[in-house]
């Protein structure tokens, strides 16, 4: 196994590289990174805590990501302020040790454990026709015709 240092505290890119979910939070992208590449995801966590205790940047985790090859720390800052959070600092909220989260569509996740940024975008998934609760076991299906006109008008 190769060691994930290279140089000057500079993280090696992996392999393995996953497509973000939207609104997808950096801790779970982190996560499911490091299961892709057989990584310690701990280590990693211990190592963006250090980083932005050393550097002062609370997007810290944001840029270690971006070494291990994931997005760069302003998508997460994106798909933040998409969310719709009104907050006073959106950068450091959005890398927060613990944003208010809800999960992905169970479906277009497919089995992933996603969670995303707490958000009132949407609330059925229109590909799956799946209402999306605040929990994964809140999920249910739907064939109301109706409620789906509502979404879209809701997205309007």
């Amino acid at each position: 196994m190769t060691a994930l240092w290279s140089g000057l505290d500079v993280l090696k890119p992996q392999v393995t590289t996953l497509r973000p979910a939207q609104f997808e939070t950096p801790d779970s992208y982190l996560a499911r990174l490091c299961a892709a590449n057989v990584i310690d995801v701990d280590y990693i966590r211990r190592l963006a805590t250090y980083r932005r205790r050393q550097t002062g940047r609370p997007e810290e985790l944001g840029y270690v990501i971006a070494e291990l090859g994931g997005p760069a720390p302003g998508h997460f800052r994106r798909e933040h302020a998409r969310a719709l959070i009104q907050t006073a600092s959106p950068v450091a909220d959005a890398f927060a040790a613990t944003p208010r989260t809800r999960p992905a569509c169970s479906r277009c996740a497919a089995g992933d454990d996603i969670l995303t940024y707490d958000h009132r975008r949407f609330m059925i998934c229109l590909k799956h026709n799946r209402w999306i609760g605040n929990r994964v076991t809140e999920q249910r299906q739907i064939d109301d015709r109706e409620l789906r006109n509502v979404e879209r008008g809701f997205r309007r």
